[in-house]
């Protein structure tokens, strides 16, 4: 059954570029959540980390989480967030975006990154778990279904000051938006790096 994802891709920078595939045909994927941060890049806004060369050539400081809820990561840094969503019944769902400073959340039609769509956006920033500080942090109803893995993708720029980003969701059995659980987030099969602990990447 095809999704049909509203795209709200003239709020965003650039379309994204694939990082890996992200098949799950080879097995079921880890938990997790793969982080990737690119350090000393200044500005506030999503587009001065992907309009910058480092974001396509310089390898960045590549971690594991547990949920897409994060502080006080640094300054002056640029991240990526990639993993595999499983919602835990088929229905309609929205999907909630938060960060200080700005961020875009993008969601794919399967688990793979083709055909992403930029589904939710911060501009400037939010309060912290707060879902609607300004219109577009929150996505129209998109139905999912139980038995598949959807490519999810938030990318967040801080320049100074306190930093967060969280992503939660609302849906079947799910009234009120809530962080969406480690059960549900999935390291997808082939993004991580051979060796996981590189240099943090820095701009010039």
């Amino acid at each position: 059954m095809n999704i049909i994802l509203p795209i709200l891709s003239f709020l965003c920078g650039v379309m994204l570029t694939e990082t890996a595939s992200g098949s799950s045909e080879e097995g079921k994927p880890s938990p997790g959540v793969v982080q990737e941060l690119w350090f000393g890049i200044p500005g506030a806004s999503v587009k001065d980390l992907t309009h910058r060369k480092i974001f396509e050539t310089a390898a960045p400081d590549v971690r594991t989480i547990s949920h897409l809820d994060v502080e006080n990561q640094g300054d002056r840094y640029g991240a990526r967030y990639s993993a595999l969503l499983k919602v835990p019944a088929s229905g309609k769902y929205r999907l909630y975006l938060s960060s200080d400073d700005s961020a875009e959340l993008w969601l794919g039609k399967d688990a793979t990154q083709k055909d992403m769509a930029c589904i939710a956006t911060v501009k400037g920033y939010s309060d912290i778990h707060n879902w609607g500080n300004q219109p577009n942090q929150a996505s129209e109803p998109v139905q999912l279904e139980a038995d598949r893995f959807y490519f999810l993708q938030v990318i967040h720029k801080e320049d100074g000051g306190p930093d967060h980003m969280s992503v939660a969701w609302s849906g079947p059995g799910i009234p009120a938006p809530v962080i969406i659980p480690a059960t549900a987030l999935f390291i997808p099969p082939g993004i991580l790096p051979e060796e996981k602990k590189q240099s943090p990447a820095k701009a010039d």
